[in-house]
């Protein structure tokens, strides 16, 4: 049976993905570490750790890199297995308890997004699949980490100079093909099945990032919940998790960062050794997974500065220095080993097509912008500008002409009218967001309403956090705007996915702070609209991979799956707030103390602002 098959794939390779990241979560937690955002920081950036240094041992040996592979494989399980049994066991679990909802939903998303995807049609198409699944004709792009890894694993060195023309190996960043390569070390074959399974699993990292940033708003449970779900629901997640191209990945450590310098806990994170690392890690992880992060954290940057709350020279030095390790051999491979390894910056920022034109980036910029002139530039920054905001309109119409097509029977008019819908929210991002993108401005006119009313109390944490959002997300917006070339590059693919997540973030956040029963009421709608479009739905017809019949086992792998994300969500939306948590443990004096003390009520949700 497929259904079963497949349970047992998504089991191993959920297994294989979350070892370094609990190895790290456990040995942070036996140093002392407590804060959640900290401990998954310092988990996903181990598994990313691990990843980019298993892309450059098999850089220099294919065995060598095998045999490195697997030995930090085995290194992970025995650090849990030694943890576990050490007298800090129980100490780990009160520690571990807290994530414990976001990973059940993470391994139920992963499961549901697999046999959503091949709940038609078998598993024998390989990359055909996730290229025409729910929208048809994607590029080959999902599959270039796959062939950096069989070049890898090939042991002729020096590696090729292309991995399929016109995109140069060192165009793409190695992350996602690094920790592909962890996990086949010790799997010791090539099925397309396994690559395709993990790249589901590395995209869908994006909900420890979301839960982290609306924990930090110190909103009720629920909000949190109505994030991950109406996020996860998405035909943005739908497409772009099956699609295993190497974007989400990235995404995830951006709002695992976001969550921490954006926060008010940020004033105690920037003074700490282990949390400017970590937030380091994350930022280098999230350029080794796609060039494109570098706008979001020009955003972060920029955010930061606008609130001044600058960052510590401890934070420049050590989280500074943590991503120029992770990230800077890449530069070096790039330029020495296979130059000049800037086509797409060329592609993207001065719209060069000749992938052998040898010129510089700087010689690129200068004929592309001289070449248009003032005039057609200031056109194309202005296109870039409002290309997000295509479609907002036309998207909704299409989607109620889809429903009533259904209802009526209808099936060609209502497959027309979905894929024009699904086509406006593969590319704009206002019509991907849905409700949510109103969030954002209900959040604005919170924010203004406070300060002509002149309050002086302090602003709640859900506002500070969700403004400063809002900010990050329109700083990170304009420089993508204004550095791509144009005219209208700026469609949702090529940037950070960031953008996306950040959206959906911040606009539960409005609505949840507006009405939040209306908040819930939205979330419904829109989450059970995206079901049945994106999965219930016969999928929209392509020539090339005619969609087949539904399968039963895949369908019932996706039911049951569903119920395990259903009450994942419902554990955090019953979930208690929680006290503020300290990066170190408390001295045996103050543990002594506190056990004299009694215990703390921690039902109540955390909604105090603090300077």
């Amino acid at each position: 049976m497929i259904g079963l098959y497949l349970s047992g794939m998504v089991a191993l390779h959920l297994a294989l993905t979350l070892l370094p990241v609990v190895a790290g979560v456990l040995v942070a937690v036996s140093y002392g570490v407590r804060d959640r955002i900290v401990l998954l920081l310092i988990g996903t950036g181990t598994l990313g750790v691990l990843g980019a240094a298993t892309f450059w041992a098999y850089l220099c040996s294919a065995s060598g890199g095998r045999w490195f592979a697997a030995a930090a494989v085995v290194g992970c399980a025995l650090v849990i297995g030694w943890t576990v049994i050490r007298r800090r066991s129980r100490l780990s679990a009160q520690a571990l308890g807290p994530l414990l909802p976001p990973t059940l939903f993470y391994a139920a998303l992963v499961g549901f997004t697999t046999m959503m995807g091949y709940l038609r049609g078998g598993i024998s198409a390989d990359d055909m699949a996730g290229r025409n699944r729910y929208l048809p004709g994607l590029p080959v792009d999902s599959k270039l980490p796959l062939y950096l890894a069989q070049q890898l694993q090939d042991p002729a060195r020096p590696l090729p100079h292309y991995l399929a023309r016109p995109w140069q190996t060192s165009d793409r960043p190695p992350l996602q093909t690094g920790v592909y390569l962890f996990q086949q070390s010790v799997l010791g074959h090539d099925h397309f099945m396994h690559y395709q399974l993990v790249g589901i699993a590395l995209q869908s990292l994006w909900v420890f990032g979301v839960w982290a940033f609306m924990v930090k708003t110190r909103l009720p449970a629920p909000a949190t919940a109505l994030a991950l779900a109406v996020t996860a629901s998405s035909g943005f997640i739908f497409v772009n998790t099956f699609f295993v191209w190497p974007k989400l990945f990235p995404a995830a450590y951006l709002m695992l960062v976001a969550a921490a310098v954006l926060s008010s806990d940020f004033v105690r994170y920037r003074r700490d050794p282990v949390a400017a690392a970590a937030i380091g890690v994350g930022i280098g992880c999230a350029m080794l997974g796609h060039p494109g992060s570098l706008f979001a954290v020009l955003g972060l940057g920029v955010a930061l500065l606008v609130v001044r709350v600058w960052p510590s020279r401890r934070l420049l030095l050590v989280g500074g220095g943590a991503a120029a390790l992770l990230y800077g051999p890449w530069i070096w491979f790039g330029q020495v080993y296979q130059p000049p390894g800037d086509f797409l910056m060329k592609y993207q920022l001065a719209r060069t097509r000749n992938y052998l034109d040898p010129g510089s980036l700087q010689e690129a910029l200068v004929a592309a912008y001289r070449q248009a002139g003032w005039h057609q530039v200031l056109s194309n920054k202005l296109q870039n500008v409002a290309a997000p905001f295509h479609d907002t309109l036309r998207y909704p119409r299409e989607i109620l002409v889809a429903l009533h097509a259904q209802l009526a029977g209808q099936s060609a008019a209502g497959l027309t009218a979905r894929n024009q819908a699904e086509s406006s929210a593969f590319f704009h991002m206002i019509p991907a967001l849905g409700f949510m993108a109103l969030g954002p401005v209900l959040l604005l006119v919170q924010w203004i309403r406070l300060r002509v009313r002149q309050d002086t109390e302090p602003r709640p944490d859900y506002l500070r956090l969700g403004m400063l959002g809002i900010g990050c997300l329109v700083t990170s917006y304009l420089v993508w705007a204004l550095m791509l070339f144009g005219p209208g590059t700026t469609t949702i693919q090529q940037g950070s996915y960031f953008l996306e997540l950040g959206g959906f973030a911040v606009g539960v956040i409005g609505w949840y702070a507006l009405a939040p029963r209306l908040c819930v009421a939205l979330v419904v709608v829109q989450s059970v609209l995206a079901v049945w479009q994106y999965g219930i739905a016969v999928p929209l017809p392509t020539h090339f991979m005619p969609p087949g019949p539904v399968l039963p086992s895949t369908a019932i792998g996706a039911a049951v799956a569903f119920v395990a994300a259903v009450g994942a969500l419902y554990l955090m939306w019953v979930a208690p707030g929680d006290p503020d948590q300290r990066l170190s443990e408390p001295s045996a004096d103050e543990a002594s103390a506190a056990a004299a003390l009694p215990a703390i009520d921690t039902t109540q949700p955390i909604l105090r602002s603090r300077s």
